[in-house]
């Protein structure tokens, strides 16, 4: 099988990321790894003959059968533009979209755009992962509001800093806020009591950003936990979950690893599983086949539907590579 891998750049890719272990695992497995940026798809309808066409700017992976992420990483370094090539995408042939728009902004316009190709890639019988209409909704922090109430936090969503200032205060405890779109927690904030001051620190913050305000959390365990899960499941190797435990740093409520958090190594209650199992279920029946699912106690606080993380703590620990597993059922579910 080719697969064709979409990032946001291609240079961009990092040995700890969970997208260079996934292309590691296809080419362990025989497959044909092809790497893509973000606007190197397009669609030729211009033979009133010929049938659309989809097509890719694309480099072949070529590093030996037996390389893990670091060499991944090392190649995508020396990639040039003139090492692109354009190929034709076919039925035969799986997209696997690790772009992330919450991290390139400034380029949403080709985001769209290459989600929008996608969707004309399914409707031409190419099977792509996740599901771009899904992945376009998903994506948004306010998602989570389709989880059924005990999975979730209070929660508001608005335009209308006036209403976010009006639930901190009749909320009465602590609530964090954060921009609809967005990664790694840049610009989350936990908001202790309202100040006069307030709506207008919000305006300042967030400028014209829909927000997301939730209540913040309060469990007996710091930080909160990154659950990988695949085809609607937990992923597990000799006890290990798929996933890490992230402990912020000292003076910081958030836990994401780039806002200076650290990994440990998962373990999930039983009502903790209940709640990942729930959410999960929920987005593979929507074509969301590989997730980070983030808790704090036992309620859902976010998805992750594009980069998923977390996989390379996960595999240290649990002396495993979940990558392998999941590429595997991603072949077998494109059969």
């Amino acid at each position: 099988m080719r697969v064709f891998v979409f990032v946001n750049r291609v240079q961009e890719i990092g040995a700890r990321q969970t997208t260079a272990w996934l292309i590691a695992a296809f080419h362990r497995q025989g497959h044909k790894v092809w790497l893509c940026d973000v606007d190197g798809i397009s669609l030729d309808g211009s033979s009133a003959k010929s049938p659309m066409q989809l097509r890719a700017a694309a480099i072949q992976l070529e590093i030996p059968t037996d390389a893990d992420s670091a060499v991944v990483a090392q190649f995508t370094k020396s990639v040039t533009s003139d090492s692109f090539r354009q190929l034709a995408i076919g039925p035969d042939d799986l997209i696997l979209i690790r772009t992330n728009p919450g991290r390139d902004l400034e380029n949403r316009g080709k985001h769209n755009l290459f989600l929008e190709l996608c969707q004309i890639a399914k409707a031409l019988g190419i099977r792509v992962v996740n599901d771009p209409v899904s992945l376009a909704f998903f994506a948004s922090k306010a998602a989570i509001a389709l989880l059924p109430q005990p999975y979730r936090p209070q929660m508001l969503v608005t335009q209308k800093y006036d209403e976010a200032v009006a639930f901190v205060k009749d909320f009465g405890r602590a609530c964090v806020i954060k921009p609809v779109l967005g990664s790694r927690g840049n610009n989350v904030i936990r908001i202790g009591s309202v100040t006069d001051r307030l709506e207008e620190e919000l305006a300042k913050r967030f400028g014209d950003q829909s927000i997301v305000v939730q209540e913040f959390i309060e469990t007996t365990e710091p930080g909160d936990k990154r659950v990988v899960v695949s085809g609607g499941k937990l992923l597990q190797h000799n006890g290990h979950f798929a996933g890490i435990h992230r402990i912020p740093a000292d003076g910081d409520f958030r836990a994401n690893l780039h806002a200076g958090g650290t990994a440990q190594p998962l373990s999930l209650s039983g009502a903790q599983r209940e709640a990942a199992l729930t959410a999960a279920s929920i987005l593979f029946e929507n074509g969301i086949t590989l997730v980070g699912i983030d808790l704090m106690g036992t309620k859902v606080i976010e998805f992750n539907v594009f980069s998923t993380g977390g996989l390379f703590d996960a595999n240290q620990f649990a002396s495993f590579d979940f990558a392998e597993s999941i590429c595997q059922e991603l072949v077998d579910s494109n059969r």
